[in-house]
Order: C-alpha cells, then sequence, then structure tokens
C-alpha cells in the first residue's frame, strides 16, 4: 500500500474476530457443497484417454462404459466420460463405434462443426477434407450440423456433411468396411482416394489437379492396393507414374 501511496491496509483481524470469520467461511462453504459436488460431476471427467494411429495400424480400444472404439490407421480421438455424458472429439481420420446404451448418459461424437449423438448403437464417423461422413450400422442417430440442423440416421444410412453442398441421406452396404480390410468408393474423386490409400502405406501418392476429380466407384482390397494402383489406368483416363520423393519412391496419377 505505502509503495502504491495508497492508505495503510487495516490490520488483519486476531483473536475471536479472525475466529469468527473462519467459521463463517468454513459454514459457507458447507452450505455450497453439493452445489460444488454437482458442478465438479458435471465438468470434471471421470475417465479421460488420448489415442492415436500410425501409419497402417488400427486400434480397438475397450470403454469403460462397455462400448467399444475402433480407431482407423492415421487417425486421432480424444474421449472423455462424465457423470451425465460420455463424449468423444475425432481429430484426425475414421473411427466406428459400438455404444453400450445408457439412457442417463448419452453419448456424443463431435467432428469438426458436426455432433452425433446416440443412447447406443453402432456407427462410424469420419473426417473427409472438409466433409463429415455419419453411417450407421445398426440403431438410430441424430446428426446435427454446424448450422443447427438436425438429420436423424437408421441402420444402412449414410449422411456426407459438406459446406456448401446439400446434405442428403444415402443408403450404404457396409459401415466400416476398412475393419475388415476394404475401402469402398461411392464416385469419390481420385485425390480423395489417394489421401485415403495412404494412411495405409509410406508410399506417397501424388495427384495432378487435371486427374483429382476423376470419380472412382468400386472397392479395393487395403492389402492389394499396390496392384489395384497399376490396374488403375484400364478403368480411368489416367496414368500412374513411379518418381523418387526422398528416401523412398512415390506415385503421381
Amino acid at each position: 500500500h505505502r509503495w502504491r501511496g495508497d492508505t495503510a491496509a487495516p490490520a488483519p483481524r486476531t483473536g475471536r474476530r479472525r475466529a469468527l470469520s473462519t467459521l463463517l467461511g468454513i459454514a459457507g462453504l458447507g452450505v455450497g457443497s453439493p452445489t460444488l459436488w454437482l458442478a465438479w460431476r458435471q465438468w470434471m471427467p471421470q475417465y479421460q484417454v488420448r489415442l492415436a494411429t500410425a501409419t497402417g495400424r488400427l486400434l480397438n480400444q475397450p470403454l469403460p462404459d462397455g462400448s467399444t472404439l475402433t480407431l482407423d490407421a492415421s487417425s486421432r480421438a480424444e474421449v472423455d466420460f462424465y457423470a451425465t455424458r460420455r463424449q468423444v472429439r475425432l481429430l484426425a481420420g475414421s473411427a466406428f463405434f459400438a455404444v453400450a446404451r445408457d439412457t442417463e448418459r448419452p453419448f456424443v461424437v463431435q467432428a469438426a462443426d458436426v455432433q452425433v449423438t446416440v443412447l447406443g448403437t453402432r456407427f462410424e464417423v469420419a473426417l473427409e477434407d472438409d466433409a463429415v461422413l455419419v453411417a450407421v450400422d445398426a440403431g438410430r442417430v441424430q446428426v446435427r450440423d454446424g448450422s443447427g440442423a438436425r438429420h436423424e440416421l437408421g441402420a444402412g444410412q449414410m449422411l456426407r456433411l459438406a459446406p456448401g453442398q446439400t446434405a442428403a441421406v444415402q443408403t450404404v452396404a457396409a459401415v466400416a468396411a476398412w475393419r475388415e480390410g476394404w475401402l469402398d468408393f461411392q464416385n469419390t474423386p481420385l485425390a480423395e482416394v489417394a489421401r485415403r490409400l495412404e494412411r495405409y502405406s509410406l508410399q506417397p501418392l501424388r495427384v495432378e489437379p487435371d486427374a483429382a476429380a476423376q470419380p472412382v466407384l468400386g472397392r479395393v482390397r487395403i492389402a492389394a492396393a499396390q496392384g489395384w494402383l497399376r490396374m488403375l489406368p484400364r478403368t480411368l483416363p489416367v496414368s500412374v507414374q513411379e518418381e523418387e520423393q526422398g528416401p523412398g519412391t512415390g506415385r503421381t496419377l
């Protein structure tokens, strides 16, 4: 106070006054403790785990509620379980969820600005460039996009949400086929196909701009992706060229 030029601070209370002040403070804490406890249960996670996979590696992660999260190659996710909700943030790649039903604690997946909410079901969420894909294997899920619009999906349905595009529910034969070693492409741009294949191979792929939009339709066996690339010129007007890229050999489409 002297350094700031203020008047001197009042002397600290001692004796009975100090004891009375302490007791009143404890009493106030006791009155507020139920509220503090409820707030703590609401905002402090009871379970946390951070998950990441390397190129070509999948991860099957059991969760404490009996649910299971399967993380695709080159993917990242954060899991936080609270008293009243179960929350997962998908940061990169794809994930498949087999969710144990709990009506008291909804299971929420956040991917970019898309939020998927379920009580108990099996579904996939994937990040593809600026788009988010949601596909349901069993049960029902509620999807809310960045604008606040809501969509409801059932088993065998898929929704792809991308800025500037109209979201339309589609049917899908297989959900998260990558768990079984396959990749399904439905008129997927070749540039996106190349990025998908790079999750499973250390060999880089580069797509020239004039070939990037070529649509790919079909199913690719992940273990045989290199052979599929060599055969690609038979189905698309593209060529595949080997090129030296640092320590390894890459391919240009």
